[in-house]
Formats: C-alpha cells, sequence, structure tokens
C-alpha cells in the first residue's frame, strides 16, 4: 500500500554524533642563543618567549574551558587518569 499521501501522525527524530580525529598536534620550537661578550666575558641570553620548556598554546586552553564548562565535564573526570 502507498503511503505517500497518507497524514502524518507524528515525528520522532533520531541522532548520531561522530567524534572526528583530533588534528596532528602543531609544536614551534624557539631556541634560545647565549652570546658571550668578547670584552668581559659576559653571557647574554635571548629573552624568552613561552615562560617554561613547555607549554599549552591558546588553543588547546580554550578546547579545556570548553569541554569543561560547555560540556559540563567534571573537573576530575578533565584530568590524567590515575
Amino acid at each position: 500500500m502507498d503511503l505517500s499521501g497518507a497524514p502524518v501522525r507524528g515525528v520522532s527524530r533520531r541522532q548520531v554524533t561522530e567524534v572526528r580525529p583530533p588534528p596532528p598536534l602543531r609544536v614551534t620550537e624557539y631556541r634560545l642563543v647565549t652570546r658571550v661578550c668578547t670584552g668581559c666575558g659576559t653571557g647574554t641570553v635571548a629573552e624568552a618567549v613561552a615562560p617554561g620548556r613547555a607549554q599549552y598554546g591558546t588553543r588547546v586552553l580554550a578546547r579545556a574551558v570548553e569541554l569543561l564548562c560547555a560540556h559540563y565535564l567534571p573537573v576530575g573526570r578533565a584530568g590524567p587518569r590515575r
């Protein structure tokens, strides 16, 4: 029996969410050069762009905030597993 012209009684919805694979990490390395004065022998190190030897960029921090706030992920689950 063809139901193409029959009245619609109701509509139900189903959703499937797929998780995309994460993009590859992009690491930027800054090298700090130390120069030595030939006159007095004092060494001078270049000024660092990043305060520590390794740190997370602003996009990583933004993603962490999104997971915690927008998706209501508990802080305990956001940290490393023990």
